[in-house]
């Protein structure tokens, strides 16, 4: 009795989804692909019944590539790991939207304007999609003949603000669009393998196709365990005077509840890289402190004026420990008598970074103080009596 009406249950959700996809697919293909027109019009308004019908689409998709379902679990954990989401299972909401362009926003965008960029979390799916529309899934064409001959007529949408009679191209028009399935198919599999699966397989595909999302993997959500990953984008960011804050992303990440995070692995990657690699680097480091030190900061946009005092010391702290280790143990060419520790104590003239070292006992960092205190005597003794 049990199995029976298991089976009429999954009848039921089996054709309820194939009536969603068959009504959506229709108005996707009455309002055409408008995307070929550019970013200023959509002749379809997307909702959040277009991501449904689409679910069971990309949910088979990924079944028959070898994606293996996590457990909520598990998906919640990642999720909170690689982009510091927290999923609430309390909520009744499905999805989750993430945006790649204001990472703290928490509003939801049904469109597929390319003016945005973000994906949605499936929470009882547990699989990441962007929003696609079906025709971009599916052949439409072969598995739905009869809802495509919609498309035999001519489409004109009166709504458009260029002109009252607008012709929208056919999704059965669109240049390449079975090419275009592959590739959607192909980033789908990799995303989700590469994230909740740890294939590394996709690592390679990823980069070279998707770079944008594994750059802001790092830089935007601050994920840096994949060791692998962090050193493609340390080694793809180029050092630019004039965006210190590029080079700031690499070692630091402010999340949305105001806390920060400093990346061990940007210390970790300096430490291993060659000789004339490590001095470059250092003395970008360098340069870096110097844009941090600075009490006035030009830009208000800038990253470094989005944080705490307190937690800005931190970080001058886990920086200048960091570049003061080398001037020591491995006699790294010095360009100047102060260095790190120097910098920081003669840029400090309000003492104000000062106060928040011996409040917080110098973070525990080894030799910090004894470091500190000797660029002081340096200052008093040899600099200040030269200057007067």
């Amino acid at each position: 009795m049990n199995w029976v009406y298991f089976l009429f249950l999954f009848n039921i959700i089996f054709i309820s989804a194939q009536e969603g996809i068959e009504n959506i697919l229709k108005s996707q293909l009455e309002d055409g692909n408008s995307v070929p027109l550019g970013d200023e019009y959509e002749s379809h308004e997307y909702s959040e019944k277009d991501l449904d019908a689409t679910i069971p689409i990309i949910e088979n998709i990924l079944k028959t590539q070898g994606y293996k379902t996590l457990t909520s679990s598990e998906f919640k954990e990642k999720i909170k790991s690689k982009f510091n989401r927290i999923i609430d299972e309390k909520s009744e909401k499905k999805y989750l939207y993430v945006d790649l362009y204001d990472k703290c926003s928490r509003d939801i965008i049904y469109t597929r304007n390319p003016i945005y960029n973000g994906f949605f979390i499936i929470k009882n799916k547990n699989f990441i999609t962007s929003l696609y529309a079906i025709p971009e899934l599916i052949d439409y064409q072969k598995e739905y003949p009869e809802i495509a001959k919609v498309e035999n007529k001519i489409l004109i949408k009166t709504d458009s603000y260029w002109t009252d009679n607008l012709e929208v191209p056919h999704w059965r028009d669109t240049k390449n669009l079975s090419s275009q399935r592959r590739f959607i198919k192909k980033l789908l599999i990799a995303r989700n393998k590469y994230l909740f699966n740890e294939d590394q397989n996709q690592f390679a595909w990823l980069i070279t196709n998707d770079a944008q999302f594994m750059r802001s993997l790092v830089t935007t959500f601050g994920y840096t365990e994949d060791k692998k990953l962090y050193k493609w984008v340390f080694d793809n960011t180029p050092f630019d005077e004039k965006n210190l804050d590029e080079f700031g992303e690499l070692i630091w990440t402010k999340y949305c509840n105001n806390s920060i995070s400093i990346h061990n692995n940007f210390f970790n990657v300096i430490d291993n890289l060659l000789s004339v690699d490590k001095e470059k680097y250092l003395n970008y480091l360098l340069k870096y402190l110097q844009y941090v030190l600075d009490y006035d900061v030009k830009n208000p946009n800038a990253l470094i004026k989005q944080i705490s005092l307190a937690q800005k010391c931190e970080l001058i702290g886990r920086i200048i420990s960091f570049g003061e280790k080398f001037r020591y143990a491995e006699n790294i060419n010095i360009e100047d008598p102060y260095k790190f520790m120097g910098w920081t104590f003669m840029m400090d003239y309000k003492e104000l970074y000062k106060k928040e070292f011996e409040r917080n006992n110098y973070y525990n960092l080894p030799e910090f103080k004894e470091r500190y205190k000797m660029a002081e005597d340096y200052w008093v003794s040899e600099v200040l009596p030269f200057n007067e």
